[in-house]
């Protein structure tokens, strides 16, 4: 079986659903990995910044490689859109994944959610679903979203945008691969209380667990599973 997450940067495939990718890998399944963000909107930087200068992609890309070899990701990839802008590239992207879908052929799809607060996931999530359109050849058969660290809680409290869960995946026997995978991206990880540190990774994976009797989990919200 093949497995494709869709994210917008480095390290959402670890914060968003390492411990899964971790599981399939070593289950013997094939585990692709695909970031949209690989360069600076050059525009923006001048307003915010340069949290994602050139050198700063580089160094994402080198440390989604040796996150990815620690979780046995098959492949990663980074499609070098431009950081800030991915709401609105919506056909630009949706062309993307029809692209990586037909190569790839993957049974499974993870992505992200659409009530994130943050406009590069929302946008990635929106062209998966125009590019995932469900036709009688169509490689995948399940869809799920998941959520990240930093992003999904602080969406608005409408329902519209809430993380509603409803399916479970138990990573206790892989919650350690995720933490080394995620020290790859030292830079990115803060102290804790902030939601993306280690002990917050750890605090949502044993709550998620807890949720379903599991000590540790990675939750999900189904947006398309169907049995052949």
């Amino acid at each position: 079986m093949r497995v494709l997450q869709l994210g917008a940067h480095g390290d959402d495939e670890i914060l968003g659903v390492g411990g899964t990718l971790a599981k399939y890998a070593q289950e013997g399944h094939e585990v692709f990995s695909v970031a949209f963000i690989g360069k600076m909107n050059k525009e923006l930087a001048k307003v915010i910044g340069t949290r994602y200068d050139d050198n700063v992609l580089q160094l994402r890309k080198r440390q989604s490689l040796r996150a990815a070899k620690i979780l046995g990701i098959k492949e990663s990839r980074y499609l070098d859109y431009e950081d800030e802008t991915l709401e609105e590239s919506l056909l630009s992207c949706t062309i993307a994944i029809e692209r990586l879908i037909k190569e790839i052929k993957p049974q499974i799809i993870f992505t992200h959610h659409r009530g994130d607060a943050n406009q590069d996931h929302r946008g990635v999530f929106k062209a998966c679903i125009v590019a995932c359109r469900h036709y009688r050849d169509s490689s995948f058969s399940s869809i799920y979203c998941y959520e990240t660290l930093s992003t999904t809680e602080q969406t608005p409290n409408y329902l519209e945008f809430a993380f509603l869960p409803n399916y479970y995946i138990n990573i206790e026997s892989v919650l350690e691969m995720k933490i080394e995978a995620m020290k790859c991206y030292d830079d990115e990880l803060h102290d804790f209380p902030h939601p993306r540190s280690i002990e917050g990774i750890k605090t949502l994976a044993k709550m998620r667990g807890m949720s379903v009797g599991f000590k540790a989990a990675e939750a999900f919200m189904v947006y398309r599973q169907t049995l052949k």
